[in-house]
Order: C-alpha cells, then sequence, then structure tokens
C-alpha cells in the first residue's frame, strides 16, 4: 500500500493504507475519496485522518461530507470530524446507536438526500 491518493476515475480516488498487519497477513483498509459537482469532496469508508491523507484531501477540495457506510467500520470517524468539523457525518442505518460519542447529520437512505 502507498501513501497518498491513487487516481481511479476523473474526480475519483482510493486511499489505501495498512491496518491490522499480522505475521501471514495484511489486513488493508480503503476509503474513497469523490469530488462532487460543487467541487466539494466526499469521503467514504473512512481510513485514519493522518497528515499526508488530509494534505491530499484537501489539494482536491473542501471536505463536506464523511460518510460511514455500515456499522463495522467508523473507528476513524471521530479523527475526521474533529479534523473537518463543518463537514456532514452520515451513517449506516443503526451506527448512531453503536457510536453515541459521534453526533451524525443524517442517515443513509435510498429516499432521501444525505448531502
Amino acid at each position: 500500500m502507498q501513501p497518498g491518493l491513487r487516481p481511479l476515475d476523473e474526480d475519483l480516488w482510493l486511499a489505501e493504507r495498512p491496518f491490522a498487519p499480522l505475521p501471514f497477513l495484511d489486513i488493508g483498509t480503503r476509503m474513497t475519496v469523490v469530488r462532487l459537482s460543487d467541487r466539494g469532496v466526499a469521503l467514504h469508508s473512512l481510513v485514519a485522518a493522518d497528515g499526508p491523507t488530509r494534505a491530499a484531501v484537501d489539494a482536491i477540495g473542501p471536505v463536506r461530507a464523511r460518510i460511514c457506510p455500515n456499522r463495522v467500520h467508523p473507528l476513524f470517524a471521530g479523527e475526521w470530524k474533529q479534523a473537518y468539523p463543518a463537514a456532514r457525518l452520515v451513517a449506516a442505518p443503526g451506527l448512531a446507536a453503536k457510536r453515541r460519542d459521534l453526533a451524525f447529520d443524517g442517515v443513509l437512505r435510498r429516499d432521501r438526500a444525505w448531502l
């Protein structure tokens, strides 16, 4: 896995980071970075909010939304909320009950806009 963001397509990047290296297996984590039509950025499935990752994201545009797509991967949500307090924090259904320490701005649903 490499530092920075890997471009996948126009307005779409991937951040791949190590998560829990084991003697026989390296479990990694990935975050998708999407540039929105207003030139803002949405972050999906958050990785650690370290300085180089934040700098790479900042070079794309202002962070508008941080998305926790399931109840299993909210580990780095607090770091990103602290780094970008004005950006919306959107949770998968049921995640707000699991992570009461985070103030979510919306819940992912098919029948309504969340940005």
